[in-house]
């Protein structure tokens, strides 16, 4: 016997629900890195309209200032990306493995001595 991975997964109740939850999250990620985007901007813009009043040593020190924020901002992005990255990895790896267990309980149950997956690296699912 054999299974369509891609398929198996795409109906499978406990990958929707994972991916909706994955979603909710990653759209609190997104207004997060908005959030950061929004501030840095506001704070360029705020610097721009005093820039002509300021002295040389000012504008540098504020300058100075933008340049830690913008890096600060780059840091943060990058930490909420691989947190998505390893949230998403730990949801697909949770899912794959209640979907094995589920493959081998169904081959015990009907007898079956080889369940394979259909897919390019032709895995095997479930052998006894």
């Amino acid at each position: 016997m054999y299974v369509e991975s891609g398929k198996l997964l795409e109906g499978y109740q406990g990958m929707k629900d994972a991916r909706r939850s994955f979603e909710a999250k990653a759209k609190g990620w997104e207004r997060q890195n908005q959030a950061l985007v929004t501030s840095f901007r506001a704070a360029v813009e705020a610097y721009q309209k005093q820039a002509p009043g300021m002295t040389a040593e000012q504008r540098a020190a504020a300058e100075e200032k933008l340049q830690a924020q913008q890096q600060e901002s780059g840091m943060q992005q990058e930490k909420i990306a691989r947190q998505a990255q390893e949230e998403e990895a730990k949801l697909t790896q949770t899912v794959l493995e209640s979907v094995n267990k589920k493959v081998e309980a169904y081959g015990k149950a009907n007898g079956y001595k080889l369940i394979l997956i259909a897919a390019p690296s032709g895995t095997i699912a479930y052998g006894r």
